[in-house]
Protein backbone atom coordinates (compact mmCIF):
# COMPACT_ATOMS: atom_id res chain seq x y z
CA UNK A 1 0.00 0.00 0.00
CA UNK A 2 1.26 3.30 -0.71
CA UNK A 3 1.71 6.11 2.02
CA UNK A 4 -1.45 8.61 1.86
CA UNK A 5 -3.84 6.59 -0.08
CA UNK A 6 -6.33 5.18 2.55
CA UNK A 7 -7.83 1.78 1.91
CA UNK A 8 -11.74 2.19 1.47
CA UNK A 9 -14.33 0.05 2.95
CA UNK A 10 -17.44 -0.41 0.39
CA UNK A 11 -19.64 -1.25 3.34
CA UNK A 12 -18.67 1.43 5.47
CA UNK A 13 -19.26 3.92 1.55
CA UNK A 14 -22.28 1.94 1.33
CA UNK A 15 -23.98 2.89 5.11
CA UNK A 16 -22.59 6.73 4.82
CA UNK A 17 -24.72 6.88 1.91
CA UNK A 18 -27.14 5.71 3.06
CA UNK A 19 -27.72 7.68 6.29
CA UNK A 20 -26.92 11.16 4.35
CA UNK A 21 -29.52 9.64 1.78
CA UNK A 22 -32.58 9.00 4.83
CA UNK A 23 -31.33 12.45 6.24
CA UNK A 24 -31.75 14.35 3.33
CA UNK A 25 -35.69 12.51 2.47
CA UNK A 26 -36.09 13.62 6.53
CA UNK A 27 -35.05 17.52 5.89
CA UNK A 28 -37.01 17.30 2.46
CA UNK A 29 -40.20 16.35 4.42
CA UNK A 30 -39.61 18.58 7.75
CA UNK A 31 -39.56 21.22 4.95
CA UNK A 32 -42.73 20.06 3.48
CA UNK A 33 -44.35 20.10 6.84
CA UNK A 34 -42.87 23.59 8.02
CA UNK A 35 -44.42 25.06 4.50
CA UNK A 36 -47.90 23.59 5.36
CA UNK A 37 -48.20 24.77 8.99
CA UNK A 38 -47.21 28.20 7.69
CA UNK A 39 -49.90 27.72 4.61
CA UNK A 40 -52.50 26.24 6.68
CA UNK A 41 -52.01 28.88 9.29
CA UNK A 42 -52.82 31.77 6.78
CA UNK A 43 -55.84 30.32 5.08
CA UNK A 44 -58.26 27.32 5.35
CA UNK A 45 -56.74 23.77 5.69
CA UNK A 46 -58.89 20.44 5.87
CA UNK A 47 -58.19 18.51 8.72
CA UNK A 48 -59.13 14.80 8.77
CA UNK A 49 -58.71 14.72 12.49
CA UNK A 50 -62.03 17.32 13.17
CA UNK A 51 -65.45 16.28 12.61
CA UNK A 52 -66.62 17.50 9.05
CA UNK A 53 -63.71 19.90 8.69
CA UNK A 54 -65.13 22.03 10.98
CA UNK A 55 -67.68 22.80 8.38
CA UNK A 56 -65.38 25.73 7.23
CA UNK A 57 -66.95 27.38 9.96
CA UNK A 58 -64.13 27.11 12.74
CA UNK A 59 -60.66 26.13 13.14
CA UNK A 60 -59.41 22.21 14.23
CA UNK A 61 -57.55 22.72 17.60
CA UNK A 62 -54.57 20.33 18.11
CA UNK A 63 -57.06 18.29 20.73
CA UNK A 64 -58.83 17.54 17.07
CA UNK A 65 -62.49 19.52 18.45
CA UNK A 66 -63.58 22.71 16.96
CA UNK A 67 -63.17 25.91 17.56
CA UNK A 68 -66.35 27.50 16.07
CA UNK A 69 -66.63 30.94 14.80
CA UNK A 70 -68.84 33.92 15.60
CA UNK A 71 -72.17 32.38 14.99
CA UNK A 72 -71.34 29.26 14.25
CA UNK A 73 -71.99 26.30 17.15
CA UNK A 74 -71.92 22.25 17.20
CA UNK A 75 -69.69 19.74 17.33
CA UNK A 76 -68.86 20.40 13.51
CA UNK A 77 -69.81 24.23 13.76
CA UNK A 78 -72.61 23.47 11.05
CA UNK A 79 -74.79 24.70 13.21
CA UNK A 80 -76.07 28.58 12.43
CA UNK A 81 -76.29 30.42 15.88
CA UNK A 82 -78.70 33.40 16.19
CA UNK A 83 -77.74 36.24 18.31
CA UNK A 84 -79.27 36.56 21.79
CA UNK A 85 -81.49 39.27 22.91
CA UNK A 86 -83.78 40.52 25.33
CA UNK A 87 -87.22 38.86 24.79
CA UNK A 88 -90.20 41.27 24.06
CA UNK A 89 -92.52 38.93 24.91
CA UNK A 90 -92.06 35.98 27.50
CA UNK A 91 -93.54 34.61 30.99
CA UNK A 92 -92.67 36.39 33.77
CA UNK A 93 -90.23 34.12 36.45
CA UNK A 94 -90.95 35.89 39.40
CA UNK A 95 -91.75 39.38 40.65
CA UNK A 96 -90.28 42.35 38.88
CA UNK A 97 -87.98 39.42 36.63
CA UNK A 98 -89.49 39.05 32.91
CA UNK A 99 -87.72 39.99 29.79
CA UNK A 100 -85.10 37.04 29.44
CA UNK A 101 -81.97 36.59 27.27
CA UNK A 102 -83.49 34.82 23.75
CA UNK A 103 -81.99 33.46 20.86
CA UNK A 104 -83.38 35.41 18.28
CA UNK A 105 -85.56 34.35 15.22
Amino acid sequence: MRPGKRVVDRKSENALQLTLRILVMRARMLVVFLLLLVICDNIYCVSSLCPNACSRHGQCLPTDRCDCWEGWGGADCSERLCPMGTAWFDAATGDDVAHAKEQCR
